[in-house]
């Protein structure tokens, strides 16, 4: 069959990286692993890996710009069309079947898994991982899929539960999680899982919500020393710098990461709240985190700048549970910085009638914040909060958005 074009999408990526189709990439890479500072090992890998995208029939590849600002994986888009009705369905169930396939989204939209191999080349043979994504296209469901995979190669005594790919595996996760399609289509009902009242802007009509009327409550956020710093309100002489040079050692950073920078700032903010630093090791990257209880109801306008801000991207939402803080909404957001072009920071709101938790990851590389997601949510699981009656146990009051419909597999 004549497939139609695949609708406009967008996908965000790192600072440097560009879209190219699969002929002007593997012409760029080729340059790349031609430099004389390229890994041994990548060189005959990468000259087959090219071969493949040159014959895997993709229309895009994301990739690095410049050959200094080298990644160990690209990213591959390839429109995949079904010869009659139902077979892209029948694809879509054998993958779940044979390959463990899995919906990382709530909203069902991607199918995602991931195969590994083993390539025998002369001297010394390397792996590759590739993370799939089938993303099923709106209107055309049973017969057209945009299918996004990320290539990952590396020395073959790594494995998928390495430390390293699974970094990478994540910064692959990070950006294919950015994907929307570039459309107009109808907003959705709320998922219902809010509670009664939940909807709707604090008005003249809107019930009157009093403050907490007990002792003040406390909030504590842990941290360990390496992967989430959190800044002491009253940090001696050098404390930045002691742990920026602790983290580079245990990560293997180089002195020009401006860490102890960020940490000297970090400490200089006078706004309350838990600080902290969370560490992406395989990235070298970081962002900041702040945890903030609010003895006091918050509103529900207040929540909507929150969790649906202007943005460059349509916030990507749902709700969450995290154990002393119960259910709440969290909420991912990409906005455009003048200076530093596209940010992405990732928001969450515990709303209970008389008091709030709010925290806040990001801004920063999308890439970053992204990888950063489950240490983040690890943190809001170990939140320590001393409070008259258990937080998580008061009415959960956070606002439930709507959120655009999204074509899903329904399988």
């Amino acid at each position: 069959m004549t497939a139609s074009p695949v609708p406009p999408f967008r996908m965000l990526h790192p600072t440097g990286w560009e879209r190219h189709s699969a002929e002007e990439a593997a012409e760029q890479a080729t340059r790349a692993v031609d430099a004389a500072d390229a890994p041994a090992w990548l060189g005959p890998q990468a000259r087959t890996a090219l071969e493949q995208v040159r014959r895997s029939g993709a229309f895009l590849v994301l990739q690095p710009a410049q050959p200094s600002n080298r990644a160990p994986f690209i990213i591959m888009a390839t429109h995949r069309t079904a010869p009659s009705g139902p077979a892209m369905l029948d694809y879509a169930r054998e993958l779940i079947d044979r390959h463990g396939a899995t919906h990382p989204d709530d909203q069902g939209q991607f199918l995602r898994w991931i195969e590994t191999a083993r390539q025998p080349l002369p001297n010394q043979p390397v792996r590759t991982t590739s993370v799939h994504y089938l993303v099923p296209i709106p209107g055309r469901r049973q017969r057209e899929a945009l299918q996004l995979t990320g290539v990952l190669t590396h020395p073959l005594e790594l494995t998928q539960d390495s430390p390293e790919v699974e970094g990478w595996v994540s910064a692959i996760d990070g950006i294919i999680g950015t994907f929307t399609w570039v459309q107009e289509q109808p907003a959705s009902t709320a998922d219902g899982d809010g509670p009664p009242g939940a909807e709707g802007a604090d008005g003249p009509g809107a019930p009157r919500r009093t403050g907490h009327s007990g002792p003040p409550s406390t909030l504590t956020v842990p941290g360990d020393d390496v992967r989430v710093i959190a800044i002491p309100p009253d940090a001696p002489a050098g404390w930045a710098r002691s742990t920026a040079q602790r983290v580079r050692q245990a990560h293997g950073w180089p002195e020009e990461i401006p860490l102890e920078q960020v940490l000297t700032s970090l400490q200089s903010e006078s706004g309350d709240g838990a600080w902290l630093t969370l560490i992406a090791p395989e990235l070298r990257g970081f962002a900041a985190m702040r945890v903030l209880l609010l003895d006091e109801p918050i509103s529900d306008n207040r929540q909507r700048e929150l969790l649906d801000p202007p943005a460059f991207l349509p916030a990507a939402r749902r709700r969450v549970t995290a154990g002393p803080l119960g259910r709440g909404t969290r909420a991912a957001v990409v906005q455009e910085d003048p200076h530093l072009g596209l940010q992405s920071s990732i928001r969450w709101v515990f709303a209970r009638p008389h008091q709030a938790v709010v925290a806040l990851l990001g801004p920063g590389d999308p890439a970053v914040v992204g990888s950063l997601l489950p240490q983040a949510e690890a943190v809001l699981e170990a939140v320590d909060v001393e409070a008259a009656e258990p937080f998580a146990d008061g009415e959960d009051v956070s606002l439930v958005i709507e959120d655009l419909v999204v074509e899903a597999w329904d399988l």
